[in-house]
């Protein structure tokens, strides 16, 4: 199962970099193909991991807290501000587990500009 969280965590960590707001995943070639190819594993893992869902420890790899986010570079918002706003959803902080940081990045990389959305450019077009 160590193998399989790492497996899961770098693949969290590349869609969640490809599918930055500043458009990494949007930009090149060589980035688009690192999103597919993501894409493509995370696909590819998913009917197997979603195979029984009475399967004990795959709930637990998924769904267990972790003591930080798989996500480097993304902290969790301090507990004052959870306290003070509780109706705020965080803007941009991952869950502290690694099935809600995978579900957070797949739903990240379906709104990607240039990759799954037009780009702004791609938008405008001259009436005919």
């Amino acid at each position: 199962q160590g193998r399989l969280a790492a497996l899961l965590g770098r693949l969290v960590r590349l869609l969640w970099r490809r599918s930055e707001p500043s458009g990494e995943g949007s930009r090149g070639g060589a980035a688009r193909v690192s999103l597919m190819n993501g894409l493509r594993m995370v696909a590819r893992l998913m009917p197997l991991l979603l195979e029984d869902p009475a399967d004990a420890g795959i709930r637990h790899l998924l769904w267990t807290d972790l003591a930080a986010s798989p996500v480097e570079g993304i902290d969790q918002p301090p507990a004052g501000a959870a306290a003070a706003a509780p109706s705020a959803l965080p803007a941009e902080a991952p869950p502290l587990n690694l099935g809600g940081c995978l579900v957070l990045a797949l739903v990240r990389s379906l709104f990607v500009p240039g990759f799954t959305l037009l780009a702004c450019e791609e938008q405008r077009f001259s009436p005919a």
